[in-house]
């Protein structure tokens, strides 16, 4: 977000602003600043500090500002490619494990998993917070290879 204010005046000179937002501090030599990096549907903590030219601060301008909850665009909150390990996933029990092969759906591996054999055959990720979200869109890819009659992937 865009953050503005009034110029503070100094009898020695204000040299420039401390803004403090989102647990970090930085150093602002006019009178805005764009924050970055907040997440959707947070409420952040906001202060100004003028400094003078001989390092005296004044008293902090604090307020308060809540992103919205989206909307503009999309945010990924998991992918999973699986080229270097579980990326997060739990494997369920004995029957998962790492593929590598051509049967891959993006680049050399993927996870191979068994129907019909219960929660041997499954795979869990950790939760994820999305109540700062009002829609959620999954992706998964799968290959049937080998299927028995009968089985079905759900």
């Amino acid at each position: 977000f865009d953050l503005s204010w009034s110029a503070s005046s100094d009898n020695v000179g204000v040299d420039h602003y401390e803004v403090t937002a989102n647990g970090s501090t930085n150093s602002v030599s006019g009178t805005s600043t764009t924050i970055s990096g907040l997440s959707a549907g947070t409420t952040y903590n906001v202060s100004v500090v003028a400094v003078d030219a001989a390092g005296n601060t004044s008293g902090a301008a604090t307020g308060s500002v809540t992103t919205s909850s989206g909307g503009g665009g999309s945010t990924t909150l998991m992918e999973s490619y699986f080229e270097s390990g579980w990326d997060g996933w739990s494997d369920g029990g004995s029957d998962c494990y790492r593929y590598s092969g051509s049967r891959s759906y993006e680049g050399n591996y993927s996870i191979r998993i068994r129907d019909n054999s219960g929660t041997a055959s499954s795979m869990t990720s950790g939760s994820h917070n999305v109540t700062g979200y009002s829609n959620i869109a999954i992706e998964f890819y799968f290959y049937a290879y080998s299927m028995e009659n009968g089985e079905d992937f759900w």
